[in-house]
C-alpha cells in the first residue's frame, strides 16, 4: 500500500491475517478518550539517549519497543546494550536489511523493515561506536594469530569435552536452546567470543550459558574454531548489495 511507511513487514499467514482483520473490525464502540489516559502508567525516563543520526534512526525504527538499551526498553528480543562489542559491522548491516533467525527455539522474529543500505550502515556504525562493553577489548584478540591446529583443537573441545552441541546447532545438528552457530564467524567478533567463553555472566548477568573453567589455551582454541564457522553470502543478496554501491 505504502512502500515508504515505517510499519514493519510482518510475515502473517492467512489465519493470522483473518484473525487480526476480524479483531480490528470488531472495534466499533465509542472512543475511550480520556479514560485511556487515566490508566496509562508513565514510563521512567530513559537512561539511554542516542544522539544525531543514531537518535533519528532509533526513533524511526522504534528499536526500544523490542530491545533493551542500558536497562531501558522492551524484553521481546535480544538486549542490545553491548551489540557494538558483539557483532561485526558487515554482518550487522546485512542482518538489519534482511533479518534471519538466530535462535531457532524463539517464536518471535525480527520484522522486515525494508531498511535502505544507507540507514543500515548508519545504524551499524552508531551501534559499533556507542554500544560497547568495557570487558571486551578488540586489541586483546587477533584472529590472524589463529592456526588450523588451534581450530582443530577447538572443534574437539566443542564436540567432545564440553559438548556444546547439546545447546547450540551448526547446520542441521545440535540443540536449540542457544543461538545457531553456523555463521558465528561472520556474526560475532573474536574478542566477544573470547570474553564470553571466559565469563558469560559478566557480559549477560542471569543468562543461561554455563560458566566453565576454561584455560586460556582452551578459550583461544574454541574461539579459533568458532571463527571458522562462516556461511557464504547468498548470491542474490550479494548482487543486490553490489548494485547499490
Amino acid at each position: 500500500v505504502n512502500p515508504t511507511a515505517d510499519m514493519p513487514q510482518y510475515r502473517f499467514n492467512s489465519a493470522d491475517l483473518e484473525a487480526l482483520t476480524t479483531a480490528l473490525l470488531s472495534m466499533t464502540g465509542a472512543s475511550s478518550g480520556g479514560a485511556l489516559e487515566r490508566v496509562t502508567v508513565p514510563r521512567k525516563p530513559a537512561e539511554f539517549q542516542p544522539t544525531g543520526e543514531f537518535a533519528r534512526l532509533y526513533d524511526r525504527y522504534k528499536c526500544s519497543v523490542c530491545h533493551q538499551f542500558n536497562g531501558y526498553g522492551g524484553t521481546l528480543a535480544t538486549d542490545l546494550s553491548y551489540e557494538g562489542s558483539r557483532a561485526q559491522r558487515q554482518w550487522l548491516i546485512e542482518f538489519l536489511r534482511n533479518p534471519q533467525t538466530l535462535r531457532p527455539s524463539l517464536v518471535l522474529r525480527m520484522p522486515q523493515f525494508n531498511m535502505t543500505a544507507e540507514d543500515a550502515s548508519l545504524l551499524a556504525d552508531s551501534i559499533g561506536q556507542t554500544l560497547r562493553h568495557p570487558a571486551v577489548n578488540p586489541a586483546a584478540v587477533d584472529p590472524a594469530q589463529f592456526t588450523p591446529q588451534m581450530a582443530a583443537q577447538g572443534k574437539q573441545l566443542y564436540e567432545e569435552k564440553y559438548q556444546c552441541q547439546s545447546c547450540h546447532s551448526i547446520g542441521s545438528g545440535g540443540g536449540y536452546v542457544g543461538p545457531e552457530l553456523s555463521n558465528v564467524g561472520n556474526w560475532m567478533t573474536a574478542a566477544w567470543i573470547a570474553a564470553w567463553l571466559k565469563d558469560p555472566q559478566a557480559l549477560l548477568p542471569g543468562g543461561i550459558e554455563p560458566r566453565r573453567t576454561l584455560s586460556p589455551d582452551e578459550i583461544q582454541a574454541l574461539t579459533a574454531y568458532l571463527m571458522t564457522l562462516r556461511q557464504k553470502e547468498p548470491a542474490a543478496h550479494a548482487a543486490t548489495a553490489g548494485a547499490e554501491k
